[in-house]
């Protein structure tokens, strides 16, 4: 049945555990089925004796336990079910083949009870199984509550039936009984994990992408008035200043000189910065770039190679300080997009000679997640508390107190939320904002 209903939901199954789950438990199925059958009261595989149901015993056992520390440790990964349920059926068939043709060792001998073998695997089987449980609880952000506590219950009532079965001497005395009443209690809670998932979780599923949905609707209307009043409002300041600098030439006897060229040059370079980042932050927000795996190490040196040569008047000191010599992190080409800015306001934003800027590659664990940690410290203006949020955020001009468009630390941070990692500025001398910034950046180790 768990099988079954698995094979039914494998579309609404979005969790690749509950597919290996559903798979593994049709080979179970099947194994438990012959072991069943060859038990020595049945008289249908005659001649074997109780070692032959011992056997299948013990290797449905195995299948039950390597496939669930399979399914935990490859939770993230993605299966094609038909090919997975394909290697299954073969693996469960030579198994077979491999226990009725006898070369599986011996499990029970008559009158003497297990043999080391069988004793062994059981140990082993259930050293598995609480391995299992110990990769459950480092994913257990992958499930629903109710759902884990069934399986982790599930699982643990596998082990004590496990354990019930090293000791038997007789395949019909008590620890035999108590060990398939612990297995048929165990079977049942993964039932209810696999219902669970299979027919109430669907309805949840879909309300949160409706919700999800409605949210994406109401964020792409927000951000069409966004760009609309941004643009509105910045491109009317920019022509009004173009249109007054033109007035002034048009006066009788006024000379143009570089000052009116020079301000017109300025407002066609804003004009160009705001029609360029209302499209970078459209891009950005309506495409999924691939993550790869990049030296971000080697994009940062670069990026301040570059940033040197655009500020050629300026003294920038710059280093970066690593124990390794290349830092690798999941990221994409727009990792560059973060560092020129970062870098750029680093400059633009501070008054000191020389300007001073240290980037600190470190890792770092979070929420049991691996992260490169890159600390980039300036000797700036810094960001007062009261700013330090408000940032990253979109528009805001006058609450940020820049005299930029609105829009470049929204892009990285938008930027670093496609690339599944965190930034947030901190001082570089605590609590004394005046003394320069320090933007910490986390992206995902490679």
């Amino acid at each position: 049945m768990i099988f079954i209903i698995g094979l039914n939901a494998r579309k609404t199954l979005e969790n690749s555990f509950f597919i290996v789950l559903s798979i593994s438990f049709f080979s179970i199925g099947i194994i438990d089925l012959f072991h069943t059958l060859s038990y020595e009261g049945m008289q249908i595989f005659m001649g074997h004796g109780s070692n032959l149901a011992t056997q299948l015993w013990i290797t449905a056992r195995y299948v039950q336990a390597l496939s669930l520390i399979f399914a935990t440790i490859f939770i993230n990964k993605h299966f094609n079910y038909s090919t997975l349920f394909f290697l299954y059926s073969v693996v469960t068939f030579i198994l077979i083949l491999i226990i009725f043709l006898e070369y599986l060792p011996t499990c029970y001998i008559e009158s003497q009870g297990l043999t080391p073998f069988k004793r062994i695997s059981e140990y082993i089987i259930i050293v598995i199984l609480g391995l299992s449980i110990y990769y459950l609880y480092r994913f257990r952000d992958q499930f629903a509550s109710r759902i884990l506590k069934f399986i982790i219950s599930a699982i643990i009532m596998t082990i004590i039936s496990e354990i019930f079965f090293t000791s038997y001497i007789s395949v019909y005395g008590i620890e035999n009984f108590f060990g398939h009443i612990f297995k048929i209690v165990a079977f049942f809670l993964f039932y209810k994990a696999i219902i669970q998932i299979a027919f109430r979780d669907p309805v949840t599923l879909l309300y949160k992408k409706l919700r999800q949905s409605e949210s994406n609707y109401r964020e792409a209307y927000l951000n069409a008035n966004f760009y609309k009043d941004l643009f509105t409002h910045d491109i009317s300041n920019i022509f009004q200043i173009i249109s007054s600098t033109v007035e002034l030439a048009k006066i009788e006897g006024s000379v143009i000189n570089e000052e009116l060229i020079s301000r017109l040059e300025t407002q066609l370079k804003q004009g160009k910065e705001l029609i360029r980042n209302i499209r970078k932050f459209s891009e950005i927000e309506s495409t999924d770039l691939p993550i790869e795996n990049l030296n971000v190490k080697k994009s940062l040196e670069d990026s301040i190679e570059l940033l040197k040569f655009d500020f050629e008047d300026k003294t920038i000191e710059a280093q970066v300080i690593s124990q390794e010599e290349n830092v690798y992190a999941l990221s994409n080409e727009l990792v560059d997009e973060i560092f020129m800015n970062l870098l750029t306001n680093a400059v633009k934003y501070n008054n000191s000679d020389p300007i001073e800027i240290d980037v600190v590659f470190s890792n770092v664990f979070l929420e049991n997640r691996k992260y490169v940690r890159i600390e980039m410290r300036d000797n700036g203006i810094g960001v007062p508390d009261d700013k330090k949020e408000v940032i990253f955020k979109k528009g805001h001009k006058r609450e940020k107190g820049g005299k930029g468009l609105g829009f470049g630390l929204s892009v990285v941070r938008n930027i670093i939320k496609k690339l599944n990692g965190k930034i947030w500025v901190e001082d570089r001398v605590k609590g004394n904002p005046s003394k320069g910034s320090n933007f910490i950046i986390l992206l995902p180790s490679a």
